[in-house]
C-alpha cells in the first residue's frame, strides 16, 4: 500500500462516527481542534467585520453573514451556569467515568458553552463552581490519528 494511501477498515463506519473530524484534511473548522490538540487552548471565531464572537465557532457569523473571521483564544476557566446529573446514555469515552456532570459554563468573555465536567461527583457540583479546561482523548480518527474534546474539571482537581 502507498503512503498515505487509506486502508478502509470494517469497524469504522465514517458516516456514524460520534467524534468531528479534526484534522485540516477532512474538516474546515479544523483549526480549533489543532488549538485544543496542540496548544491546550480553546479557540473561536471572531467576525472581522461586525467583531461578534459566537460560541461554538462559525465560519459564517450569524450577525452579518459575513465569512471573514479570525481567530481568537478563549478563556481556560469559567463558571457552572447551571448543571445535571446523567447516569445513562454518555458518549462512549464517557461511559465508564457515570455519572457525569453536565454543565453550561460561562467564561468572562460572555459566552456560555454545553460540557461535561469530568473529576466532579453530582453531589460535588454547583452553580458558580469555577472549573477549568481539560483536553480529553476520544477515538483516533479512520488515519489512527489523536482526535479530542474539550471538557471541564473543577479547578484544582
Amino acid at each position: 500500500m502507498a503512503e498515505g494511501e487509506l486502508k478502509l477498515r470494517p469497524d469504522y463506519y465514517t458516516a456514524m462516527d460520534l467524534v468531528a473530524q479534526q484534522y485540516e484534511d477532512t474538516a474546515t473548522m479544523w483549526y480549533f481542534y489543532h488549538a485544543l490538540r496542540e496548544e491546550n487552548k480553546l479557540v473561536t471565531t471572531r467576525c472581522k467585520s461586525c467583531g461578534h464572537i459566537p460560541w461554538p465557532p462559525r465560519q459564517i457569523c450569524p450577525e452579518c453573514l459575513s465569512t471573514d473571521y479570525e481567530w481568537v483564544d478563549m478563556p481556560k476557566r469559567g463558571k457552572i451556569y447551571s448543571w445535571t446529573a446523567a447516569y445513562a446514555g454518555m458518549p462512549p469515552e464517557l461511559q465508564s467515568r457515570a455519572p457525569i456532570v453536565y454543565a453550561l459554563v460561562d467564561f468572562d468573555n460572555g459566552l456560555r458553552m454545553p460540557t461535561a465536567i469530568l473529576e466532579c461527583k453530582p453531589e460535588e457540583a454547583r452553580t458558580g463552581m469555577e472549573v477549568e479546561l481539560v483536553v480529553h482523548d476520544v477515538q483516533p480518527d479512520l488515519y489512527g490519528r489523536r482526535r479530542v474534546a474539550p471538557y471541564f474539571k473543577p479547578v484544582g482537581r
